[in-house]
């Protein structure tokens, strides 16, 4: 079964009130049902209103939490700026702030080049 949105229902709800009002009169074994709903329909319209403020407020925290979020990173770069600039670039105490410090790189033996033997060219005289 498919899902029915609050104003369909709510539509379709009170289509069901007025219609049953019109003919109270024959249909008289819906009066439970009837007042039922009458005490359900409210009850959907506050909830329905109580989720948009919900989501109204779910919005807004999003909307805190990356503005904190943001503002916290930036702070954590400049904290990082001043560890690197008290330490210095190579110092080891970086790892504890999670960075990285220039470590000497090391360097693989160079293969050597292969010496390049030029065939001599045969060099044709012009005979004549």
């Amino acid at each position: 079964m498919p899902k029915l949105s609050f104003a369909r229902f709510n539509d379709s709800a009170e289509r069901a009130r007025s219609g049953w009002a019109e003919y109270a009169s024959e249909l008289q074994h819906l009066s439970p049902l009837i007042t039922e709903l009458d005490v359900v329909l409210p009850q959907a319209r506050a909830a329905s209103m109580l989720q948009g403020l919900k989501q109204v407020e779910f919005q807004q925290a999003t909307r805190d939490v990356e503005a904190l979020v943001a503002r916290g990173n930036d702070l954590v770069v400049r904290i990082r700026a001043g560890v690197r600039s008290a330490f210095g670039n190579r110092s080891e105490k970086l790892t504890a702030f999670d960075m990285k410090p220039l470590r000497p790189g090391t360097r693989r033996p160079r293969a050597e080049k292969k010496s390049q033997q030029v065939a001599p060219s045969a060099v044709e005289t012009p005979t004549e």
